[in-house]
């Protein structure tokens, strides 16, 4: 099996063309480059070691968005362990059972509601101004955990009970959730 032809062997051809290329000749795969798009004018300093960097035309059209934690309809809630996306957090706090949160629920979060984030990620296909660009998704402003699982449970008139997991024995046990163990805001000016 033929797997990839990395487009810098192609740079001649933009991405309809190297994609028949590639399959004519056999090949089950390309790896795409990933940077600025060509100019559409090859300048005069145009050489054949710069071709594949610069003026690959098989570059992929690429825009980034950044989001902190994602909820709304269909998914679970919860946002930090031991509660990340608990199936059982709303019976949880209904039955009264206190929430083991790490560092007492202290981190910062921006929370994004899934609707507007696939607003914004459809606003960025055909947009040329979107590309190669980095956008940074949250929420209106960062909150507490606790905060989070407040609003929760006063939707759901409970009283929110938190027990506090500290954060360096957490960390030690569970080295997979050191992304979580933090402060997760983003500067959105």
């Amino acid at each position: 099996m033929k797997f990839s032809v990395f487009t810098a062997v192609t740079p001649e051809y933009g991405i309809d063309e190297a994609v028949k290329i590639v399959k004519e000749t056999g090949y089950d795969g390309i790896e795409w480059r990933v940077s600025a798009p060509a100019p559409e004018v090859k300048p005069d300093n145009y050489s054949y070691e710069t071709r594949y960097w610069c003026y690959n035309r098989a570059n992929m059209k690429w825009t980034v968005i950044r989001t902190g934690h994602v909820y709304g309809p269909g998914s679970r809630l919860g946002s930090l362990p031991k509660h990340g996306r608990d199936e059982n957090l709303i019976e949880k706090i209904k039955s009264g059972q206190p929430l083991e949160l790490v560092g007492g629920g202290h981190f910062l979060q921006h929370h994004n509601f899934a609707p507007d984030l696939a607003e914004l990620m459809l606003s960025c296909i055909g947009n040329p101004n979107t590309y190669g660009q980095i956008f940074i998704s949250g929420g209106p402003r960062a909150v507490e955990a606790r905060t989070y699982y407040k609003i929760i449970a006063d939707i759901l008139g409970a009283d929110l009970k938190i027990k506090e997991i500290p954060v360096d024995s957490y960390k030690n046990e569970h080295p997979e959730d050191l992304s979580f163990l933090c402060n997760r805001i983003y500067d959105l000016t």
